[in-house]
């Protein structure tokens, strides 16, 4: 159970829990860029160590292309694998089209992946419906608001053929400065509860055997420093099984992550990201050190929209640009 439990965590202290934290990030906020970037070309690198140096010998790539409003528009991992995303008046996601291409037109694969909306009178979402590629396996999120706008509660339900049955609900209270989730299960029990105070978030399993305490221990925009704290709760004690503390760079990325055993001084197990910035403050370089020995390099071009033209530009059928 120890070992299930620190390689549970490693997962999930980085992560918020929402019901829908699985959701494909498509705007430039979410994906953390900065400035007017109609481009942006993510590359993955191969690299090799020889004779005490390191050397990257190549890269897939993959370029994401943003409309004026931020939303992603394509992405194309390939001269013959591409996707086009479309949205709603609100800005909503709609359906993801996922092209793949043969020599023979007659041939080609369009796979759709569709969502479904319902809103209120003030244009806020009631109901989100996650159609999949088929439709015939749907999954819904309802959505209430309180008095103030904010949403108080979420219920979830799996629908299949014309049976409709409730899986997880979410309730939301609003204090002064913080906010809890609250989790149940589709027969009532409460199975998480998540509090985000100003210096604090606690996140704590209420059928498993751990909570996380996420500190901020130098409370400023960017927290330089952040402790998570796993405890256990098996019969009844409380007994702290990991500690991960993060470092911050001041553009708010992580920059190192350690991980200790049993209130140990020394860690185990230390990620170190190394990052490269432009002008705007978007990384253009990662360099992923585990334990101090390079694991991940990834290496990022932008583009950057002088005007709405510049969007249009790059937001064609004919991806013939960018090869």
């Amino acid at each position: 159970m120890y070992n299930l439990l620190l390689t549970t965590v490693l997962v999930l202290i980085p992560q918020t829990g929402t019901c829908d934290n699985k959701k494909e990030s498509v705007n430039r906020k979410e994906l953390g860029l900065k400035g007017p970037v109609a481009v942006v070309i993510e590359k993955d690198c191969q690299f090799e160590k020889a004779f005490g140096e390191i050397k990257r010998t190549g890269s897939k790539d993959v370029r994401k292309c943003f409309y004026g409003n931020g939303n992603l528009a394509m992405q194309i991992n390939s001269p013959t694998s591409f996707k086009k995303y479309n949205y709603n008046k609100y800005g909503h996601l709609i359906n993801i089209m996922d092209i793949k291409c043969n020599n023979d037109s007659n041939n080609d694969t369009i796979s759709i992946y569709k969502y479904e909306y319902e809103y209120n009178s003030k244009g806020s979402m009631i109901s989100k419906k996650d159609l999949g590629t088929y439709g015939s396996y749907v999954t819904e999120y309802v959505y209430e608001y309180n008095s103030n706008g904010k949403i108080s509660e979420i219920k979830v339900f799996n629908i299949l053929d014309d049976l409709k049955s409730q899986t997880e609900r979410l309730v939301y209270t609003y204090t002064n400065g913080g906010k809890k989730i609250s989790t149940y299960s589709d027969k009532g029990l409460e199975k998480e509860e998540i509090f985000s105070g100003l210096n604090q978030t606690t996140r704590e399993n209420k059928g498993f055997y751990w909570n996380v305490t996420n500190s901020k221990l130098d409370n400023n925009k960017h927290p330089i420093k952040m402790d998570n704290i796993l405890e256990s709760k098996i019969n009844g004690k409380k007994e702290k099984l990991l500690s991960v503390v993060l470092n911050y760079d001041s553009k708010g990325n992580i920059i190192k992550m350690s991980h200790y055993k049993n209130g140990a001084n020394t860690p185990f197990l230390v990620y170190t990201t190394q990052y490269t910035y432009d002008s705007y403050g978007n990384w253009t370089k990662s360099l992923l050190y585990i334990n101090n020995n390079l694991t991940s390099w990834t290496e990022r071009e932008f583009i950057y929209a002088k005007n709405e033209n510049d969007y249009k530009k790059y937001n064609q059928d004919d991806i013939s640009i960018f090869f």
